[in-house]
């Protein structure tokens, strides 16, 4: 027995497809790669990276794993926020963030932690201030 496809009705574009594209656009960009050298580092057009950004083109499983791989992110940000998906009620985070989060978690020793921790709470307290 052939198991059989979710299709799309009548061409219509799946919003779970449009959510991925979304979180590719918005994290290339914070990152400043264009189109073309995104779409040159997957071996795909500009036009194909507008596509897949639009939700008009899925994006396969090895695309998601190089384009993460690529801008250094955990496959899982291209999902998040998605009803039913791990981080449902949490804010995604922006490009920036992603990049500070993977920068402290390779942080080992525990002092130097607690103390960038406590800098970035102070930081946020006041708004960004010079603290």
């Amino acid at each position: 027995m052939v198991a059989k496809r979710r299709g799309r009705a009548n061409n219509s574009i799946d919003p779970v497809d449009v959510a991925v594209g979304s979180h590719v656009r918005e994290l290339r960009q914070a990152r400043g790669i264009s189109q073309s050298a995104f779409g040159a580092h997957l071996g795909v057009t500009f036009q194909q990276i507008q596509k897949y950004e639009s939700g008009r083109n899925r994006v396969s499983a090895s695309n998601l794993h190089h384009m993460a791989s690529h801008m250094k992110v955990i496959i899982s940000a291209f999902f998040e926020g998605l009803p039913n998906g791990p981080v449902e009620t949490v804010k995604p985070l922006s490009g920036d963030a992603h990049v500070l989060a993977l920068q402290f978690e390779k942080i080992e020793e525990p002092s130097v932690r607690k103390a960038v921790a406590t800098l970035f709470s102070k930081l946020s307290s006041s708004g960004g201030a010079d603290a």
